[in-house]
């Protein structure tokens, strides 16, 4: 956001009036370049609440943070919709982190689905495991077009990880699609996921 790198322009605003969607927030971690560094939540539905959470950061090491939307979807449920880039440094010090989102999604009610997304910064499951309360799956792990031999979405080029994932709440919801989206405007490739509630 108004950064030198993005010719100080509103990142999100320009976003969300390209999409013609009325939800566009930005979720703010750190200074950057004359401007702010983050994510962003859009939504083709109004939010029913908005809140940023900054996520445990060790000294010396860039800030995260968490964006969490609430959405009234058209079937009158709520969802839930978070947003987190961990820190890329190592798994020590994501662990606090995924613990933090952890809690976030223990106080989720058990009938308001959640979908968590995020740069992970890490394709390692194990590093998942906090987030495994009984109600969540990842995304971007071994599907139907996917070798056993490459179970993954590698979707930052630059390594060749799948550091990028969608954590859904698979109680309330099920997958029905999963794909990745080669030569974005980005670093990453985009993981892109479809969901459906439910009976």
């Amino acid at each position: 956001m108004h950064t030198k790198r993005s010719r100080d322009l509103d990142s999100v605003e320009g976003i969300r009036l390209a999409l013609g969607w009325p939800e566009g927030r930005f979720i703010p971690s750190m200074p950057y370049s004359g401007g702010l560094y983050g994510n962003a939540v859009f939504s083709a539905l109004p939010l029913e609440a908005f809140e940023v959470a900054a996520l445990v950061n060790r000294p010396g090491q860039e800030p995260r943070s968490c964006g969490h939307a609430v959405l009234r979807m058209d079937n009158g449920k709520r969802l839930h919709f978070l947003t987190a880039h961990l820190a890329y440094e190592n798994a020590a010090s994501r662990k606090p982190q995924f613990e933090q989102l952890r809690a976030i999604l223990d106080a989720i009610p058990g009938d308001e689905a959640f979908i968590l997304t995020g740069d992970f910064n890490t394709e390692r499951e194990e590093e998942f495991l906090p987030l495994f309360n009984g109600r969540a799956a990842l995304a971007n792990t071994l599907s139907e077009e996917r070798s056993a031999s490459d179970p993954h979405y590698r979707t930052f080029p630059g390594t060749g990880h799948a550091i990028d994932n969608l954590v859904y709440d698979v109680r309330n919801l099920k997958m029905t699609a999963v794909g990745m989206k080669l030569d974005c405007l980005s670093d990453h490739n985009m993981l892109w996921a479809e969901f459906a509630y439910r009976d």
